[in-house]
């Protein structure tokens, strides 16, 4: 019993190391960790009735697009290669999509506010409010994006998406951070 004591006492004076990590540690994330957070938890089918189908600020979004201008402190726009593009407002819950002519064509609801990760977003299509697409984005430059049934519509890497068998399927511009 005395000896076991002294042990502890031993192993309890001994100072203790660690070893701080820098830099960057990438944690892998496969498309099936993508898939099962992406599928988790659905919400019902949203109330679309009172969201303008017309961008409000059409005039002003164009502008701001030809001039190179893809944030504010309201809100981020990508666009995208046919020129539909997306509004999306820091601190809300929705975003939304519009055809190059303004016309609303899809609406996002975000699950965390707009930059931050690991989110998913589910986009409903205009006017139904039926589910077309979920996707989780990993970080500001890789996300999934799954049809209902489950199969991958795209991955986004960077400003490159592909298909479910590495095809490039569009391209966007993204928003400096």
């Amino acid at each position: 019993m005395k000896n076991l004591l002294i042990l502890l006492l031993c192993l309890l004076c001994i100072p203790a190391y660690a070893l701080k990590l820098e830099g960057e540690v990438e944690v892998k994330y496969t498309i099936e960790d993508a898939k099962r957070e992406a599928f988790k938890m659905l919400p019902g089918k949203p109330d679309l009735s009172g969201i303008s189908p017309v961008d409000p600020d059409f005039k002003l979004h164009q502008k701001m697009l030809r001039s190179g201008v893809k944030k504010t402190p309201e809100k981020s726009i990508a666009i995208y290669n046919d020129g539909s593009y997306t509004v999306s407002y820091f601190g809300q819950k929705y975003g939304y999509e519009y055809n190059k002519n303004g016309f609303l064509t899809a609406v996002f609801r975000i699950k965390k506010p707009v930059g931050t990760y690991l989110n998913k977003s589910i986009k409903y299509k205009y006017p139904s409010g039926e589910i077309e697409l979920i996707q989780v984005s990993k970080s500001p430059r890789v996300s999934y994006a799954f049809y209902p049934d489950g199969k991958l519509w795209a991955h986004w890497d960077g400003e490159y998406c592909y298909d479910d068998k590495g095809n490039l399927r569009e391209k966007r511009e993204l928003v400096d951070d």
